[in-house]
């Protein structure tokens, strides 16, 4: 069976496809296991393993390997599951900040009706709807009901028939897409 890993990776470093659809047949369902025992979520089990196979797809000539291929995956895969709970961990404390913030600078400008605010709060907000209409509709929909509906987690992952996995997973992914379109705005609050 060693033998089998070493012939599978001299293969794969050779850039045959079949050697990569090899990989796949042999080893998806598995590492798809592996991954739902951390994330506890069927899509993102199958994102995290279909990334580490094209990942090991693309870096294949540069890649070492000093394990079996099998461990070398199952490693991989852990690794990619255990990054994404403790960055989850990380954006669901500071992901309120990005709407407390837009929020506050709403209050003020009501508040003191100061025209250079209107006008910035303006182009603001402008951003803010075009950053969340470029995101993918299943994840606007699921920012849209967390923000602007306020609903839990719990409650979108039941009106979208997902997982809270899921929903934590398009949480995060537009948080960042929509800092990264706010950035200059984001930078003028802080």
């Amino acid at each position: 069976m060693h033998n089998f890993h070493k012939d599978l990776v001299a293969w794969l470093k050779s850039g045959e496809e079949s050697a990569y659809r090899e990989l796949y047949d042999r080893y998806y369902n598995m590492l798809c296991v592996v991954a739902y025992q951390y994330v506890k979520d069927r899509f993102l089990s199958e994102t995290f393993v279909n990334d580490v196979c094209y990942h090991l797809w693309e870096q294949r000539e540069n890649i070492q390997i000093n394990t079996s291929l099998k461990d070398y995956l199952v490693k991989s895969v852990k690794n990619r599951c255990v990054n994404y709970i403790n960055h989850m961990k990380v954006v669901q404390k500071s992901a309120p900040r990005l709407i407390d913030d837009y929020n506050k600078q709403q209050s003020y400008d009501e508040a003191f009706g100061d025209p250079l605010s209107r006008l910035i709060t303006g182009e603001l907000e402008d951003s803010l709807h075009k950053a969340m209409a470029a995101l993918p509709p299943e994840c606007r929909e699921v920012f849209r009901l967390s923000r602007m509906e306020e609903l839990s987690y719990a409650e979108i992952a039941g009106r979208l028939n997902i997982s809270v996995n899921t929903v934590k997973y398009h949480i995060k992914n537009a948080l960042i897409r929509i800092q990264e379109q706010l950035k200059k705005y984001l930078a003028d609050m802080s």
